[in-house]
């Protein structure tokens, strides 16, 4: 179900996670946030109003395999609405290991400028332990002598 909502938004997707990464910061990928969330919303009320049986059917019968959701029993339902998103909504699922591939992505999107903190100032150089004095708890014998 989410394989075939992700092809329908995946240069959205593309972008925002391209934002994310590039910017490192997500208040400057508010807008690609919310063209994720519109094309989510706008896939599943497509889908409400062409599929709603056939997907609801898929999801009962996931839900009801078993507590590791196998899908090898459910494939009949899998197969109606498979074949409902891609007669009413034009998409097919996507073959295995599409989202394991990488994917080039063009963007719109001036890339950003790295800024490179500068070097700190280098730590002068410490002292020889051997001429520092004696702290005075090596005199009196430890931190378990209490006078």
């Amino acid at each position: 179900m989410c394989r075939v909502k992700s092809t329908c938004c995946v240069c959205v997707l593309q972008e925002y996670m391209l934002c994310m990464e590039e910017e490192q910061d997500p208040r400057k990928c508010l807008h690609e946030g919310k063209e994720v969330t519109r094309c989510g919303l706008e896939f599943f009320g497509l889908l409400r109003k062409h599929c709603m049986e056939p997907f609801t059917g898929y999801w009962k019968c996931l839900d009801v395999s078993g507590s590791d959701y196998e899908f090898t029993e459910c494939r009949k339902q899998q197969k109606s609405y498979d074949e409902c998103v891609l007669k009413h909504l034009g998409q097919e699922r996507p073959e295995l290991g599409f989202f394991a591939k990488t994917h080039l992505v063009d963007s719109k999107r001036p890339k950003p400028i790295r800024q490179v903190p500068p070097m700190p100032t280098p730590v002068e150089e410490l002292p020889d332990p051997k001429d520092l004095p004696d702290p005075p708890t090596a005199y009196i014998g430890g931190r378990g002598f209490f006078p």
